[in-house]
């Protein structure tokens, strides 16, 4: 078995989901660069970018995540955000994080002895299933196991506890 299937949960290259990619492409690996006074500097890996996304804090890992989310449009958000006003506006756009407008995959090669090459080592990865309500929902994994989450907040601790333990 390839070092990257062990962090990446693993099916065959069906959309069941009804959308355009599979649903292992929701992953996203998850480096740890360092972790010094409690805060943790690392990068995400996605299958939709090619390029790694750095982050200084578990907040900007999150909004990379979602930003990522975002321009693929999958999993689909479940609500509008809200803006500054306090209402939903179907039109606002939301501002990203992170420019992704010319860096979203359009070409997708999931062959499996492309993965097993994937230039990355991750130190866990977050499966993301659902997202509603400004939230999101998944499976962490390490190397502790499989556990699932039901907010960003809640994502933050595992990754936080996880941090801990490695460092």
């Amino acid at each position: 078995m390839g070092e990257i299937e062990k962090f990446i949960i693993m099916e065959d290259d069906i959309a069941r989901d009804g959308g355009r990619y599979p649903e292992y492409t929701y992953t996203f690996l998850i480096g740890l660069q360092s972790f010094s006074e409690g805060i943790a500097r690392g990068y995400v890996k996605s299958f939709h970018v090619e390029k790694l996304l750095y982050f200084q804090g578990l907040d900007q890992m999150i909004f990379i995540m979602e930003d990522i989310m975002d321009a693929v449009g999958a999993p689909m958000r479940g609500r509008v955000p809200r803006s500054l006003t306090g209402k939903r506006n179907k039109d606002a756009v939301t501002v990203p994080f992170v420019d992704l407008r010319g860096k979203i995959k359009k070409e997708y090669g999931f062959e499996r002895e492309v993965l097993r090459g994937f230039p990355v080592y991750p130190a866990a990865s977050v499966r993301v299933v659902g997202r509603q309500d400004a939230g999101i929902q998944g499976i962490f994994r390490s190397k502790y196991g499989d556990v699932g989450f039901r907010s960003g907040v809640e994502l933050m601790r595992l990754m936080y506890e996880f941090f801990e333990k490695m460092c």
